[in-house]
């Protein structure tokens, strides 16, 4: 952020507001003419670069939500093989006190 404000270094701020105006700096007489291509230049580099922070969010919302589906899926499947192993377990005869995901493994 400082880049940008080295630019207006030499110009005097408005005395009622204590900052510099840019629009008033730059088109002011004090302004040398030296300074508007490295103006412009930074103002291109600064929509550069938020035109590929633009780009990058898009790609992540595209992914994000990519995976949220893929999440929804596995979790609906996860809820189905749930429900045919309990109907399996109560039509083998088997009845858990506790829920599976609780239950230790044999070598416990």
């Amino acid at each position: 952020m400082g880049e940008l404000l080295d630019v207006y270094d030499d110009i005097p701020a408005e005395p009622e507001k204590g900052r510099v105006n840019p629009e008033k700096a730059l088109s002011s007489p004090q302004t040398d003419r030296r300074r508007l291509p490295r103006v412009k230049e930074k103002i291109i580099d600064l929509e550069t670069k938020f035109s590929f922070q633009e780009d990058l969010l898009q790609q992540l919302n595209k992914e994000m939500l990519l995976q949220q589906r893929q999440i929804d899926a596995l979790s609906l499947q996860l809820r189905l093989v749930r429900e045919q192993l309990s109907e399996l377990l109560v039509q083998d005869g088997v009845h858990h006190d506790q829920p599976l995901e609780d239950e230790k493994p044999p070598h416990y």
